[in-house]
């Protein structure tokens, strides 16, 4: 093997050499040779490995194993020793990141202060500190970060994914999807990168058909029961959907709906909830109470799942079920407004004003600058004949006087 190749020759350089100062650096590429190919390497020859460092390059090359080994007491050592190198300090912040990730982030950043411009670890070390401000939630800097080391290192496909999500996630989709432009420049005919294309502008919500064009002969190339292949079929769908093609959207849903992809809980849910829409938007309703029924137990907490089901409910005149079932929705967000005020719009078209009025009141109460709840409570007033009271909100309403319910 490779391995066995490299240690004989470093074990006759070691034999032949005539230079004292020379040995220390055979044992040193020993060791990192051992750590790199040999899977049993662990806290023992870490310890050992240790003991031979001399120089930053020894201690990158020993931080990077002694992560594996576990090694982490001798780690920060040798980090603390070499912290005058940049490089080590990046590469320690790793180390950091699973078990002190607020000081993994310091060190990162604080590792980037000793950084010439022109040094070519840079871009790596942006990234680095990108890792650890995402890692303790910073995701604004996060995005800073990985920004500046795209603009140093710009072919990495990865980055270009990985800054789209993060884009995504501070609500900026045009700059998401332009990163996945950019990707998919540098990958075009990789499965991976096409299906995370594809995967961000479905979550973006604008560019559906880029989605679609992307999976459509994609689809057509994979090997029908991949696990690949099904994750496409699900990504059309939903893709799909939000096109407005309902009815090809069900059929790929229904593709996936008892493949192993639906084992997954995750996507089961997801998968579950497509499809019920899909159904709902067809008409079947009961299709729609099925499906939602059978995977509520996976999501108890879901709000969209029980709304929708509240909804299935509704269209197939299951007026009791739906009533319970929007109760369950007040029950899991009794303070959020909007929540409110679909729960008291959905007690009035099952014809439950009064229902609908307590809702609104408490929505009006938490948000009191809302003249469109205000409006509806207003109308919901007249309709149960409380019709002086239902004036007296028209009349501040035209006045744009601030009022609370009573």
């Amino acid at each position: 093997t490779l391995y066995k190749h490299i240690i004989q020759a470093l074990n006759h350089a070691e034999e032949i050499a005539t230079r004292e100062e020379v040995k220390p650096m055979i044992k040193s590429w020993k060791t990192r040779t051992e750590a790199l190919f040999n899977p049993s390497f662990g806290l023992d020859e870490s310890t050992l490995w240790h003991q031979q460092i001399h120089s930053p390059d020894e201690a990158l090359a020993f931080l990077t194993f002694a992560a594996k080994a576990g090694d982490f007491h001798n780690a920060v050592e040798i980090a603390q020793k070499y912290s005058n190198d940049s490089r080590v300090s990046s590469i320690f912040a790793l180390i950091l990141l699973e078990t002190h990730p607020v000081q993994a982030e310091e060190t990162a950043i604080k590792a980037l202060e000793n950084v010439h411009s022109s040094d070519p670890w840079l871009p790596l070390q942006y990234a680095i500190a990108a890792k650890t401000a995402e890692f303790v939630g910073n995701e604004d800097i996060a995005y800073q970060y990985i920004e500046k080391a795209l603009s140093l290192w710009n072919n990495e496909p990865l980055w270009h994914l990985w800054i789209a999500k993060l884009a995504l996630k501070l609500g900026k989709p045009t700059i998401a999807n332009k990163f996945i432009e950019q990707m998919l420049a540098l990958q075009p005919q990789l499965t991976e990168t096409n299906i995370s294309a594809a995967q961000i502008y479905i979550e973006s919500l604008s560019e559906p058909q880029k989605a679609i064009d992307i999976l459509q002969p994609l689809i057509k190339t994979l090997s029908e029961e991949s696990d690949q292949s099904f994750l496409a079929q699900a990504l059309m769908a939903e893709a799909l959907m939000q096109s407005g093609n309902k009815d090809d959207a069900m059929i790929y849903y229904r593709k996936v709906f008892k493949s192993p992809l639906a084992k997954d809980p995750t996507w089961k849910l997801k998968i579950s909830l497509g499809l019920a829409k899909a159904a709902l938007l067809s008409g079947q309703a009961s299709t729609a109470i099925a499906v939602l029924e059978d995977v509520a137990h996976i999501a108890p907490h879901d709000i969209s799942l029980y709304k929708l089901l509240t909804e299935a409910y509704i269209k197939a005149n299951l007026s009791q079920s739906a009533l319970q079932t929007a109760q369950i929705v007040l029950n899991e967000s009794p303070v959020n407004v909007e929540d409110l005020t679909w729960y008291a719009k959905k007690n009035l078209e099952l014809n439950q004003p009064h229902e609908a009025l307590q809702a609104l009141k408490r929505a009006i109460e938490i948000h009191p600058q809302d003249s469109s709840i205000q409006t509806l409570y207003a109308n919901t007033l007249l309709q149960v004949g409380q019709r002086d009271q239902a004036n007296q909100w028209y009349q501040k309403l035209l006045n744009n006087e601030n009022i609370m319910p009573v």
